[in-house]
């Protein structure tokens, strides 16, 4: 389930004392861990399109996260924000279970656990 995985992520970033956003699945609001408040209540194409975490490994980089269960499909304004991402040279993951958050830990974070 991919509230589960999330709340796993989650946690892991905690422990790994790693700044995060992590926008609720309202899409409203996004949360903060370690870091500052951002509220983005403004456009719809925004709310529908930003990723699950936005992760701020405290050495100037930053990357986003985009969590799906194995059957999960990114809608159009997710593939659309992740391309304009790509392009402006951040990284970008889709994550479908705790194997690839693994996989992008080793990549990201050099397994700071």
């Amino acid at each position: 389930m991919e509230s589960e995985l999330q709340a796993h992520i989650n946690q892991d970033l905690r422990d790994m004392r790693i700044g995060f956003f992590h926008r609720e699945s309202s899409g409203r609001k996004l949360r903060t861990h370690n870091t500052w408040k951002f509220d983005s209540k403004d456009k719809k194409e925004k709310k529908k399109s930003w990723p699950d975490l936005l992760i701020m490994p405290g050495d100037e980089r930053l990357f986003y996260v985009e969590i799906k269960t194995k059957e999960g499909r990114l809608k159009e304004e997710q593939k659309n924000f992740l391309a304009w991402a790509q392009e402006m040279n951040y990284k970008c993951y889709v994550v479908n279970s705790i194997e690839d958050w693994n996989l992008v830990k080793r990549i990201e974070l050099k397994e700071r656990a």
